[in-house]
């Protein structure tokens, strides 16, 4: 507990020094959305967490990296048919997402900061059958992403944010089913908070 506080004294005390913020990390509540198999199937999303450095700076733009870890839930109700067919599994879904991101602030609207990231994302589906006969697996998928973020600093450092992701997935998860929108489309919804320093 007392690496934490002292942790948190530093950031802050290097915060005060420092004018041009380059690093922020973030925690959200993520939620799946749209016509799509992820949300469609009931995922429910638990934690999103992210940490982001902006390493340029041009005017009102930064050009940085962020990754972004979420974490998601999903009992079935019916059967799952791969790799074998049994009744009600739970699946523990993780995302990890590396982007680029640009950053960008309107000159009259200091508070307010915009962000659009592109990347890549890795997911695990690791299905917990509840069979004892068939054991425990992880399905990998990944694809193309994109999100947009707005956020609003509430005091110099610490920001609300709400953020909108894509990922056109391969399909891993069900591979027997055609690989139409529905079945590779995931779209999510987050806010939360965030500190930059």
């Amino acid at each position: 507990m007392k690496r934490i506080v002292l942790i948190f004294v530093y950031l802050i005390a290097v915060n005060s020094f420092s004018q041009d913020k380059k690093i922020n990390v973030e925690l959200s509540y993520p939620i799946a959305i749209g016509d799509n198999f992820f949300a469609k199937g009931n995922y429910k999303g638990y934690v999103d967490l992210g940490m982001g450095y902006n390493f340029l700076k041009k005017g009102d733009f930064d050009l940085g990296i962020e990754v972004r870890g979420s974490y998601y839930k999903k009992k079935y109700t019916g059967a799952l048919l791969t790799p074998t067919s049994f009744e009600s599994p739970i699946i523990n879904t993780i995302f990890a997402e590396p982007k680029i991101r640009v950053t960008y602030t309107i000159p009259s609207l200091k508070k307010l900061k915009f962000s659009t990231g592109l990347g890549y994302s890795f997911a695990w589906y690791n299905v917990s059958t509840g069979d004892v006969n068939i054991k425990d697996y992880t399905i990998e998928d990944d694809g193309f992403s994109i999100n947009l973020n707005a956020s609003y600093f509430l005091t110099d450092n610490i920001y609300s944010l709400i953020n909108y992701g894509f990922i056109k997935t391969q399909g891993s998860l069900l591979p027997e089913i055609n690989k139409t929108s529905f079945n590779t489309n995931i779209s999510t919804f987050k806010f939360g908070l965030g500190y930059s320093f």
